[in-house]
């Protein structure tokens, strides 16, 4: 495959795609940049002057992957300005084992990784998650001697240790102010019952809220051209020594985030019609 390609989807408007070595070694466009570019022009040779104009654009009338940004027009797109959707987000994202140990990932591209990221859902929007992102070297080599020693958690631009809050439900008031004082004076003391003196479901509840939230920041670092690798293997009790997690939280998992220098093994999935029923655990499979 070439290093980037048109290919056609099912509207009839191309989309930018590219392999996977390619987007390793390029960053994808904020959103923002790519509206921008829908607004001053594209391939059908008209120019819209404001976003408005360029989502009125009709979506057959040029090829447009902004279209999958919310913008209905834009113009010829060079591969270091690709945006990935979803769907192949999904089907290409791998656990990459290898990294450039040299890649920097710059704060912008953080910061947008990270506000993708907290757009996760979660029990009562406790948000139970917390992120510790190790970036400086002592500090890796030292995840990496409590990860018994995974060459990748050294090598990786940042490993991410995504925690979860055991006690999260003492921040609902706080959180849920912001839907007016009526709905947090219902709702803050309801959370506080369903979780007070309950240790087991606090716990499964900050491991849930954390391992969606960890699959939001895989995909998402996907999608910016970054690679990823989910972890639990590591000793949480070192790992909780090392980077000062206090015992109210818990280590749910660690990532590895970076450019990979070698494509994800390939991993096999059992069929659909085993793990997918209708209606009962034992009823008609979706095949």
């Amino acid at each position: 495959m070439a290093p980037w390609s048109l290919h056609d989807d099912a509207l009839g408007s191309p989309r930018v795609t590219a392999s996977w070595s390619r987007r390793a070694e390029t960053k994808p466009a904020r959103r923002d940049e790519v509206a921008a570019s829908c607004v001053h022009g594209g391939a059908s040779g008209g120019t819209a002057r404001s976003l408005d104009d360029a989502r009125a654009f009709p979506s057959g009338s040029a090829w447009n992957p902004c279209a999958r940004s919310g913008y209905n027009h834009a113009p010829v797109l060079p591969p270091e300005t690709l945006i990935m959707e979803l769907s192949q987000a999904i089907r290409e994202r791998g656990s990459v084992k290898s990294y450039d140990p040299d890649h920097v990932i710059d704060e912008a591209t953080l910061r947008e990784l990270m506000e993708l990221t907290l757009r996760t859902p979660s029990s009562f929007n406790l948000q139970h998650w917390r992120f510790v992102m190790v970036r400086d070297a002592e500090l890796k080599q030292a995840l990496k001697a409590a990860s018994w020693h995974q060459s990748h958690v050294g090598e990786a631009s940042i490993d991410v240790i995504v925690c979860g809050k055991l006690a999260a439900h003492d921040d609902a008031e706080r959180i849920w102010t912001e839907a007016g004082e009526d709905v947090a004076a219902k709702m803050t003391p309801m959370i506080g019952g369903f979780y007070a003196g309950n240790e087991s479901l606090q716990r499964d509840e900050a491991i849930r809220s954390g391992s969606l939230a960890a699959m939001t920041l895989m995909l998402a670092a996907q999608s910016l051209g970054l690679n990823t690798c989910p972890m639990i293997g590591f000793d949480p009790k070192r790992v909780s020594e090392v980077l000062n997690i206090p015992a109210d939280h818990v280590p749910v998992m660690m990532i590895t985030l970076g450019k990979g220098t070698s494509a994800a093994r390939p991993s096999g999935r059992l069929p659909m019609s085993e793990v997918v029923r209708f209606d009962t655990f034992d009823g008609a499979p979706l095949s």
